[in-house]
């Protein structure tokens, strides 16, 4: 007996129309919001999809932020949303200036259009003003941002 069975990740594009306030750049801009998944195949039919995340991308400077779930999931389900940017949490990733470590989205002194966003602190670290740094992951040695605890390139769990 012969069974193909693989795992991947598949990416959906959602239908989303409308302006978001871009915290890397200060424009209003459109957007094209995205959903990253994992799934099992059984035979080359996907039958089981698990770990969504949901993106956006601006179109003003290619930013891309990770959509809070449940908004992520009305705009899957065809609802009505609008997107506010406390719904937003920057992933690095995008057109920003890089930092010492190679990664992305962390550049910026204070009053620059990058302050405050993308500088490598979790929202929780803002008070003590510990710097998070990125971390490689373990299986595919990719540059991690330092507030996500899976890898975005191979789905590995970092933390």
């Amino acid at each position: 007996m012969f069974l193909m069975i693989g795992i991947s990740q598949g990416k959906k594009i959602l239908s989303y129309m409308g302006q978001i306030l871009c915290k890397s750049c200060g424009r209003m801009s459109g957007c094209q919001v995205f959903m990253v998944y994992t799934y099992l195949s059984i035979f080359l039919i996907p039958t089981f999809r698990w770990g969504r995340h949901y993106y956006v991308k601006m179109n003003c400077c290619g930013r891309i932020y990770e959509l809070d779930r449940d908004k992520g999931r009305a705009i899957a389900r065809g609802e009505q949303v609008s997107i506010q940017p406390q719904d937003l949490h920057d992933t690095g990733w995008g057109n920003a200036p890089q930092n010492e470590y190679g990664a992305p989205g962390y550049g910026g002194g204070a009053g620059s259009a990058y302050s405050g966003y993308g500088r490598g602190f979790r929202p929780e670290d803002h008070e003590s003003g510990q710097p998070r740094r990125p971390q490689r992951c373990p299986a595919c040695g990719y540059m991690v941002p330092a507030e996500f605890n899976y890898c975005p390139r191979c789905g590995q769990r970092i933390h």
